[in-house]
């Protein structure tokens, strides 16, 4: 048996996607097909797909390879996430989907897919643990906070963690007004040697790539966030009294790490240590 699994190239390289793979590669070989969103299958990435090859085809979470599919093979399973279907109140249906059998890990994703097909079910993954490291650290604490409900503001999250020492905490997708005050509390207890990193898509300052522009719509839309340019970052770091210092591009897509310091009046040596 052969199935074509076809997924998001930013999860190609994170390896997120790589548990259903697994799963898939116990049952059958499994040919990989990875493109980015907001482009044309058919005159890139998948510009030699062939569905008739393959007993079975896996959509995870990228719509665009519907264009390379007739509807009329029998056995296409997409796997949908929630944050990059349901925009404006809404799940971005398309008529393709409806000769699918759509696979949901998202209860509420679920809910909304009954309104359009029967042919769904959820999943819900659970991980081998002998396949896992042991957790050994349990003396620090490690922060992720992904700005998803408005309701929810800097203020409060600081007032919830404060006293509480983490090794590190994350934050993601801030519009500018919160993520200022996000780096006003970061500079404020900040330490001389301290560094700010900040890992995240640099815009360019003319132009960008489709899949940068397609992040920018989607973060405006669903979190009042957007991408930025290089010098926009650094005008957030400056209104924080944070002093910008370098930013290293990490791959094409403009991931880029960041770093800044308090602005404590020191000056930093003219040969750059």
């Amino acid at each position: 048996m052969r199935i074509a699994y076809i997924g998001h190239a930013y999860h190609e390289k994170t390896g997120s996607t790589r548990f259903l793979i697994d799963l898939l590669e116990q049952h059958a070989t499994v040919e990989r097909w990875s493109g980015e969103p907001g482009t044309d299958p058919k005159r890139g990435w998948g510009a030699t797909f062939d569905e008739t090859r393959y007993d079975a085809i896996v959509v995870f979470q990228l719509p665009e390879a519907f264009d390379l599919l007739s509807g009329r093979h029998p056995n296409v399973v997409f796997v949908p996430m929630y944050d990059a279907i349901f925009w404006g109140g809404n799940l971005q249906w398309r008529r393709a989907f409806n000769t699918t059998k759509i696979a949901c890990f998202s209860w509420a994703l679920s809910r909304n897919v009954a309104r359009h097909t029967q042919t769904y079910a959820n999943f819900q993954y659970l991980p081998d643990p002998d396949r896992c490291a042991p957790v050994e650290d349990f003396a620090t604490l490690r922060g992720l906070l992904w700005y998803r409900k408005r309701e929810i503001s800097p203020a409060l999250v600081f007032d919830l963690c404060q006293g509480t020492a983490f090794e590190r905490f994350v934050l993601h997708d801030w519009p500018d007004p919160r993520a200022a005050q996000i780096l006003q509390r970061v500079a404020a207890a900040a330490s001389p040697a301290s560094r700010v990193l900040v890992i995240e898509n640099v815009r360019p300052a003319a132009g960008t790539s489709l899949l940068l522009a397609y992040l920018d719509v989607q973060m405006l839309a669903a979190w009042e966030g957007r991408e930025r340019t290089l010098d926009e970052y650094r005008a957030l770091f400056r209104g924080a009294g944070l002093t910008p210092l370098d930013a290293r591009a990490v791959d094409r897509r403009g991931l880029t790490v960041m770093s800044s310091r308090h602005d404590n009046g020191c000056r930093q040596p003219a040969d750059g240590r």
